[in-house]
């Protein structure tokens, strides 16, 4: 395990930060924001290490769904959701244009703006969180009453409300879910929100910390470091979410670090455009009240909607896939030139280490870049790196930077599915009520 701080004369000293400059990572200057770990996902000291995202599965003799190549058809044909949520009213979705998409802190739907931090160090920063509810309390591995309540509802509102490490400056996705993720290695302690807000402008917490606050949100609790692997190799949140897999699903995105480098080093947590449910709930009139749908491991919960007859054929949350061994990320067969900047990096990524859905948007599949704003916090800069014709942009696709984040040709028809519940242990978070019941969030997906 690697340490959470380093000590040298009795004194707590900075984790070690590195840059990645001139073909190689060297050590960086003096981050802005010191508490904030700028190497999390560098690739010696990543808290990615020895978890579900850096597994291998490019062994050709893996075990593949049964149904793998209709799912890839599936993923391919159903892009941009030609469902909508409302299906069953026969309102459509009203989704066109792009298969696939690219969300970051400058485009689309932001997803999670996630930030790693050491409470360990002594510069860490707080900030006072006011979270109404703690998420969702009926995925949980520990229901044990107590005077106060379930256990699992009175240690969450404990762990994600009240005095928590986070660094001034640090924003929630502005939009869509208002996603934000906090990572602290100091304590062990990972917590998720959605529906995040803040800082508050006017108001502060008991010491003067800025003031934010979420509707819901998830956490775990895990050994103080870097490796949590031991422990929670599926990065599962203990009790609550943020996104719908119940995981800490932002590892599974792009860090503008792994765009500097030319290189992702683990899975891709996507957003599934549509998945199908398992089967709905009828009332009286016949009229569907409720839509159902099993998770594969490591998710703990959807919110598949599309109807129930594809469920065969689409893949599933949690579900693992990856980019068949075939594909020439050079080469694509449609267009007779290379694949796209960034597409090629997630094609490589996807052979090696695999893809996941953790979440649903309304539209199309989606992949997702880190927020930008910790890394400007980080080093002190004051443009997201993820700007059109920003830096990012320029180092993928110098001759034409607009291209540069364009991910609408990622080949969903040339992937390869692992059957449900791959790899998942004996062991796991989440004991799946009645020998398999259908996940369902207050009666209605």
């Amino acid at each position: 395990m690697m340490p959470s701080k380093l000590v040298k004369d009795g004194k707590v000293q900075a984790l070690r930060a590195k840059s990645f400059k001139n073909g190689q990572w060297e050590k960086a200057a003096s981050p802005a924001q010191p508490a904030l770990v700028v190497d999390a996902f560098h690739p010696d000291r990543s808290i990615l290490q020895n978890t579900i995202w850096t597994q291998r599965v490019d062994d050709p003799n893996l075990p593949l769904d049964l149904r793998s190549a209709q799912k890839a058809q599936w993923m391919w044909d159903n892009t941009p959701d030609p469902f909508g949520a409302r299906w069953q009213d026969g309102i459509g979705s009203g989704a066109f244009g792009s298969k696939t998409s690219f969300n970051t802190s400058k485009f689309g739907t932001e997803p999670i703006a996630a930030y790693v931090v050491d409470s360990t160090h002594p510069d860490v920063e707080y900030a006072w969180m006011e979270c109404s509810r703690d998420g969702m309390s009926t995925i949980s591995w520990d229901r044990t009453p107590t005077p106060e309540g379930i256990r699992a509802q009175v240690n969450a509102k404990k762990i994600l409300g009240g005095r928590i490490p986070l660094p001034k400056g640090a924003l929630p996705a502005p939009r869509g879910d208002k996603g934000m993720a906090l990572y602290d290695i100091g304590s062990g302690v990972w917590r998720e929100y959605f529906n995040a807000e803040g800082p508050i402008p006017g108001k502060t917490g008991p010491n003067g910390e800025p003031y934010y606050t979420a509707s819901v949100g998830g956490w775990s609790t895990n050994p103080p470091g870097r490796d949590i692997s031991s422990t929670n190799f599926a990065t599962q949140t203990q009790t609550g979410q943020s996104a719908i897999a119940c995981m800490h699903n932002s590892l599974g995105f792009i860090h503008p670090d792994e765009i500097r480098r030319g290189v992702i080093e683990h899975a891709l947590a996507f957003t599934f455009g549509a998945v199908a449910c398992e089967s709905v709930t009828r009332n009286a009139e016949g009229k569907i009240i409720a839509k159902h749908a099993t998770p594969s491991w490591p998710a703990a919960g959807s919110d598949a909607k599309a109807p129930p007859e594809h469920w065969p054929n689409s893949p599933h949350h949690g579900q693992w896939g990856r980019v068949r061994a075939d594909v020439d990320p050079d080469y694509n067969p449609r267009t007779k030139a290379p694949y796209n900047p960034l597409t090629r990096m997630i094609i490589i990524a996807a052979q090696k280490y695999g893809l996941v859905g953790t979440d649903t948007n309304a539209w199309c599949h989606a992949f997702n870049g880190h927020s930008g704003v910790a890394d400007m916090l980080a080093h002190g800069t004051k443009e997201d790196p993820w700007s059109n014709g920003g830096e990012l942009a320029r180092i993928l696709s110098k001759g034409d930077p607009g291209k540069a984040f364009d991910v609408s040709d990622f080949p969903w028809d040339k992937t390869e599915w692992f059957p449900m519940d791959w790899r998942r242990p004996d062991i796991d978070f989440y004991v799946r009520r009645g020998s398999y019941d259908p996940y369902v969030k207050d009666g209605k997906l």
